[in-house]
């Protein structure tokens, strides 16, 4: 394939010639439109140097590469395991380059790419989608009435409601000669009339507004009246009781405008009602229907039959610091992003089975996320245990998700590879187990990291006395005394 078609180019972005198939022209077209969102971890190196993202989140080819070098591989800047890139560094920034030396080329690994619209790093059909759809203004109001319990044919329903249904008024508009008829009260069948102002609708609103406490509008639109009921509480949220009741309310009106018309049924005003209760207290038996859906109105369930059994009250739980079995040591590190400043700090400790200090660190981070700032301080703390020779290492983290990639050998996002690579590659150096702590018994890792994200440099120091605060900490640990977590329901 590369013989055949990749003649104009090392890494098929030249194009497809007037010769080429038909197939070949749309897939090339394809994939200059792709080509920004791959991006590669080096394993053997046969990616192109130039051409390929690989280290930068776009090609080194922005850089002019030197005459005649344009097409070579990463392999061929990798020789006895050491980077030559006296032929480049003129060309290429200072910070690209230091980052180059953080990579290695190993001939029994592939090169993998990576797609930069997912977190994990492989490729979805969904993410692809997002990308390539266009994606309008999001209405606030259309955000309330999609949810797990709300019935489908409703949330369309209303979705319906709020753009285009066949009321008389609406079909009439269409240029179709009728007589428009509304079977709750002899007039003109609109919308508004219909859902709204209808004397045989008006009093189900009424009522169920009374009781909780909504202002209605005197006139107004469909949209103004849900967005009465929407904003009319402190908690309201998707899935309240206040986002779900007014949907079900115009729901029933429907129903029974429809069996008045299509069945020759009476209009009831309480059969609205009694239906919109029955409907509340079926979620309720089918379990969906939570003590968090009524917040803030929760004297209100019993009108529906709605009987919630009080919650048990779970006291603190005790978190503690273990200390290692003998010969082990035990590394606790911990990383911080804050977003809004992009600042980034991480920090660990490493202690031995008598609760000695053998090392403490922390250091500034340029992370892109949390999870990244993670990954970054734990293949600092390897690193540094690789260095100074230790063997085996007991390995404590807060962070979850870090511990489920590592765990799983997770090859990882664009971000986050070359350091998880890194990871790994310390790994083998050791005798290791890596365990989750909550971050109540990690609060040594944490102060670690509040000086890394105010600090210019690494860090790496065994003496405690200009850390009178972290000393007391490390004390707090020795002495098996607890930490409290408190868990709320």
């Amino acid at each position: 394939m590369n013989c055949k078609y990749g003649y104009n180019s090392a890494s098929f972005s030249g194009g497809a010639s007037i010769h080429d198939s038909p197939i070949w022209k749309r897939l090339s077209k394809a994939g200059r439109a792709c080509e920004d969102l791959i991006r590669w971890k080096v394993g053997c190196g046969k990616i192109n140097f130039w051409h390929d993202i690989w280290v930068d989140d776009s090609a080194l080819s922005r850089y002019s590469p030197p005459i005649g070098e344009s097409h070579l591989p990463v392999s061929f800047y990798w020789r006895s395991n050491v980077w030559y890139l006296d032929q480049v560094r003129s060309k290429i920034p200072n910070d690209i380059i230091n980052s180059l030396y953080l990579i290695d080329v190993c001939s029994t690994r592939v090169d993998h790419p990576l797609s930069s619209l997912t977190a994990h790093g492989g490729f979805t059909m969904y993410s692809a989608r997002n990308r390539v759809r266009q994606v309008s203004v999001r209405q606030l109001i259309f955000s309330k009435i999609w949810h797990a319990f709300i019935p489908l044919k409703i949330s369309f329903f209303i979705w319906r409601l709020l753009n285009d249904i066949p009321v008389d008024t609406r079909i009439q508009g269409k240029g179709i000669c009728m007589v428009s008829k509304c079977y709750g009260f002899n007039d003109i069948e609109s919308l508004e009339h219909l859902f709204l102002f209808c004397p045989s609708v008006s009093p189900v609103w009424n009522f169920f507004a009374a009781m909780f406490s909504v202002s209605l509008p005197v006139d107004g639109s469909i949209r103004h009246w849900l967005s009465a009921w929407f904003f009319s509480g402190d908690y309201v949220s998707a899935g309240h009781i206040r986002t779900i009741f007014p949907l079900f309310v115009l729901w029933f009106i429907w129903l029974e405008r429809n069996d008045a018309k299509h069945r020759n049924m009476s209009f009831y005003t309480d059969r609205i009602c009694w239906k919109c209760q029955g409907k509340i207290f079926q979620l309720f038996q089918a379990g969906l229907l939570k003590r968090r859906n009524w917040k803030g109105d929760m004297k209100l369930a019993s009108f529906f039959w709605c009987h919630y059994v009080l919650e048990q009250v779970y006291s603190p739980k005790m978190v503690r610091w273990i200390k290692p079995k003998e010969q082990c040591f035990k590394l606790n590190v911990d990383g911080s992003f804050q977003g809004n400043s992009v600042v980034a700090g991480g920090g660990g400790i490493l202690r031995d089975w008598h609760d000695n200090v053998s090392f403490f660190f922390f250091l500034p981070l340029k992370a892109k996320s949390a999870l990244h700032a993670e990954i970054q301080t734990l293949y600092h703390g390897l690193n540094i245990c690789k260095d100074r020779g230790i063997g085996r290492v007991w390995i404590e983290m807060d962070a979850l998700s870090v511990i489920n990639l590592v765990q799983n050998r997770c090859i990882g996002s664009w971000d986050v590879c070359y350091s998880l690579q890194g990871i790994y590659d310390c790994l083998n150096f050791f005798q290791f187990h890596l365990t989750h702590i909550y971050r109540e018994g990690n609060q040594v890792a944490d102060h670690l990291v509040v000086l890394g994200s105010q600090a210019t440099n690494l860090h790496i120091g065994s003496s405690l006395d200009d850390f009178p605060s972290l000393r007391g900490l490390i004390r707090t640990d020795k002495l098996n005394l607890p930490y409290f977590r408190h868990a709320f329901i």
